[in-house]
């Protein structure tokens, strides 16, 4: 009896050994999928044209690629869409001339200066501050280059010149008299 009842008890001990083990790796294998949450992505949008334009054609400007990267998407279908906390390069050296203008109350970087609100946070790398320049001196009414809008994630904006940005004035508000280069209400850093 003490025999049948040994084995009886190591089978049942085997058993309830088996299911802990299957167990514990579910809950190892939980944590250790827990631990590898997926990073936010990122998308590497180039400007490889110089105009001031909104057009799809087979150029992607500045001006479409900071409105993809706002939109996380690809709004214009010829820059890569944003996804997250993007970035945007420069394919060669360029002067880009802002020119479309528009009310200088305009928030979504139809025309005027160049409006971020992406809440993922933006980075704009340059070829050079003799390489990459950005001027916003022929917009009317003239506004500044860029407008780093509340809400923005951190913005960082590296090796490229800004110049001929004006502030619009106080027509709207008092914040309008802020910034004739860049106006940042976020996290900014300059390189």
């Amino acid at each position: 009896l003490s025999k049948e009842f040994a084995m009886k008890s190591s089978s049942v001990f085997q058993k309830h050994l088996w299911r802990m083990g299957l167990v514990l790796c579910f809950v190892l294998g939980g944590l250790v999928s827990v631990g590898s949450v997926e990073t936010a992505r990122a998308a590497t949008i180039t400007v490889n044209s110089a105009a001031d334009v909104l057009a799809n054609d087979l150029a992607c400007t500045l001006r479409e690629a900071i409105i993809n990267a706002n939109d996380d998407v690809a709004t214009w279908v010829v820059c890569v869409g944003g996804t997250g906390n993007d970035t945007i390069n420069f394919s060669s050296d360029m002067q880009i001339n802002l020119v479309l203008s528009g009310a200088s109350n305009e928030h979504l970087s139809a025309y005027g200066d160049l409006d971020i609100t992406d809440s993922d946070g933006l980075t704009i790398n340059g070829n050079g501050v003799t390489k990459t320049i950005i001027n916003a001196s022929a917009l009317n009414p003239r506004e500044r280059v860029f407008d780093i809008r509340v809400g923005s994630g951190a913005v960082e904006i590296n090796n490229l010149t800004v110049t001929g940005g004006n502030s619009p004035g106080t027509q709207y508000r008092m914040e309008d008299t802020w910034g004739g280069g860049i106006l940042n209400r976020s996290i900014l850093t300059l390189n």
